[in-house]
């Protein structure tokens, strides 16, 4: 659904309308419009990683499940 929305926004030349901080993340990094509505938005652009729950594995890129043993991955902010 994220992606849809932001895909949206390229294809109307539209602002992106969200208080969540990953689209509006996503969003500057890709340099398209967005706007807070209820909150005040992000302040810097956040890079993430991403461990497996069940084996601790680090991962840089985003998946559903981790490729070594199955179980779901969790995101965590770059620090």
């Amino acid at each position: 659904m994220d992606i849809t929305v932001l895909a949206l926004a390229v294809d109307v030349g539209g602002t992106v309308m969200t208080d969540d901080y990953s689209i509006q993340n996503t969003a500057r990094i890709m340099g398209i419009p967005y706007k807070a509505v209820g909150q005040t938005g992000i302040t810097k652009v956040e890079k993430w990683n991403y461990q497996c729950i069940g084996c601790k594995k680090w991962y840089k890129e985003k998946m559903e499940e981790c490729p070594i043993c199955g179980s779901p991955m969790k995101a965590h902010r770059k620090r």
